[in-house]
């Protein structure tokens, strides 16, 4: 009798430890904390962290952790809880259905319909190239034939575009310059707000750590940088000479010297109101009223830099801004092939100009 007993009990005692052991695999799986975090027992439940309509573009990268997902989401302002959101992840089984890709989220939406948007991923959307070098109305002009947003919509999101403060830009400037040119991925039901965002955060992303420290060491802004970037990437045809071309506007600004940059004045000509040719865009031929016009863009007569951005450079043209080459060349002029020739002297430009454009 006392042996059954003891064999019983040796089972129990076995069954339990197993139990223990089942029970632990399973909940490994869960996140390491089976209890909230201090102060977000109000997280439980399945709402929106506000009712805050503004997009956010948020990055899901390849091979992302959900804890790195929710961590991120919660810091971006998107969701109160990143406990909660992995959490609802994991116990719905779809951690590996998150897919990478460039998101437009609002922090008035709620964790599950987050959840579901990342699940969807961004492969149904519309793909867009912007050509380095456009300007703002330009890249309006395209995204209103793309069908994503009309053109005035776009214009009107680009007036009150956020961007990081450290960068310099003047409260009242639009976002152009920082409508970082590159192929994007456009979901269908973006807002014009969120399309100036997508590239705006392309932006921020593209210009690092170490090119906003460069800015820091040249005792410029991002801001001041761009300018003089949109400057060199409508004059550069020949990519080596951009560093050259940023020299010869830097040698000019420390000489005290007018820029005397065509593609200034041909921006403030356009303006941003709809062209009736395509070539508007770009006015090749200068006239002389042009050239006497009042605009702080003519930098024939205003001094120093315009007060904003004349496109949206890529990121050849802002590392130009930001490492120009050394030399103390002062002028240059286009040659028939697109690339330049550069003077020391204006003497030695005007025979640049009578070699290379006998007409003009």
């Amino acid at each position: 009798m006392m042996a059954r007993y003891s064999s019983l009990l040796a089972f129990a005692i076995v069954l339990l430890i197993g139990l223990t052991v089942v029970l632990g695999v399973q909940l490994s799986g869960l996140p390491q904390r089976l209890s909230p975090p201090d102060g977000a027992i109000e997280a439980l439940s399945d709402t929106a962290l506000s009712d805050d309509p503004t997009p956010i573009i948020f990055d899901v990268n390849r091979g992302e952790s959900t804890k790195s997902i929710a961590e991120r989401l919660e810091s971006a302002g998107i969701i109160r809880s990143a406990w909660f959101f992995s959490t609802m992840v994991q116990l719905k089984g779809v951690e590996s259905e998150l897919k990478a890709g460039q998101y437009e989220l609002r922090a008035s939406m709620r964790p599950s319909e987050i959840m579901a948007r990342l699940q969807q991923g961004v492969g149904r959307g519309r793909r867009v190239v912007v050509p380095e070098g456009w300007r703002l109305g330009q890249v309006a002009d395209l995204l209103e034939r793309e069908g994503i947003t009309s053109r005035q919509a776009f214009l009107d999101a680009a007036a009150h575009a956020s961007t990081d403060p450290s960068f310099g830009r003047p409260a009242d400037a639009t976002a152009e310059g920082y409508l970082f040119p590159d192929t994007y991925i456009v979901p269908a039901d973006i807002t014009a707000d969120g399309t100036v965002a997508l590239m705006v955060h392309n932006f921020e992303r593209r210009v690092d750590s170490s090119l906003r420290q460069r800015a820091v060491e040249r005792g410029q802004t991002i801001h001041q940088v761009l300018i003089v970037a949109s400057i060199v990437e409508r004059e550069a045809v020949v990519g080596s000479e951009r560093p050259l071309i940023a020299s010869v506007y830097y040698n000019r600004l420390k000489a005290g010297m007018p820029l005397q940059a065509d593609p200034t004045v041909q921006y403030a000509v356009a303006g941003n109101d709809p062209p009736t040719t395509a070539a508007a865009y770009g006015k090749k031929e200068l006239t002389q009223a042009d050239l006497n016009s009042t605009s702080p863009y003519n930098t024939y007569r205003a001094p120093g830099l315009p007060p904003g951005p004349i496109s949206n450079p890529g990121l050849a043209s802002i590392k130009a801004a930001l490492d120009p080459a050394e030399s103390d060349y002062l002028y240059f002029v286009a040659k028939p092939d697109g690339s330049h020739a550069f003077a020391r002297t204006f003497e030695e430009h005007l025979q640049n100009v009578r070699k290379f454009r006998p007409g003009d």
